[in-house]
């Protein structure tokens, strides 16, 4: 059997009108890791959206988690570990992330996103 879910990006200011029109899934904008907004908002966001959607997921910021850069790999790092944990406190059970420009060739960009990565968010997220 084929499942469509209808669903979209969505801000606090807009998830009332897609609840209204009866859309099921909603996501957070890559925009939503920025740092004005605290863990208030990502609360917020939680409490309405689990009450008016059946799947919440996040869309990581558009960062090049592959870079030849060390220096930008660590940086990118450290922005998208913040936005994992606040992704977890809006209550998203996805995170869809774009490795970035391949820089070496596939196996090996998904290898070094693997490595350079993201397991010390993990506890975060199971706790949450």
């Amino acid at each position: 059997m084929l499942l469509f879910d209808w669903g979209t990006y969505n801000s606090s200011s807009t998830s009332a009108k897609s609840a209204t029109l009866g859309m099921k899934l909603t996501e957070i904008p890559a925009d939503f890791s920025r740092k004005g907004r605290g863990p208030e908002y990502f609360e917020s966001y939680k409490e309405f959206a689990s009450k008016a959607f059946t799947t919440i997921t996040a869309h990581a910021p558009y960062y090049n988690v592959v870079s030849d850069s060390e220096m930008v790999r660590q940086r990118v790092l450290k922005a998208m570990k913040a936005a994992i944990r606040n992704a977890a406190l809006a209550g998203a059970e996805v995170f869809n992330l774009h490795l970035g420009w391949k820089v070496y060739g596939r196996q090996e960009d998904v290898d070094l996103a693997i490595d350079s990565s993201f397991h010390s968010s993990y506890p975060y997220l199971e706790e949450h």
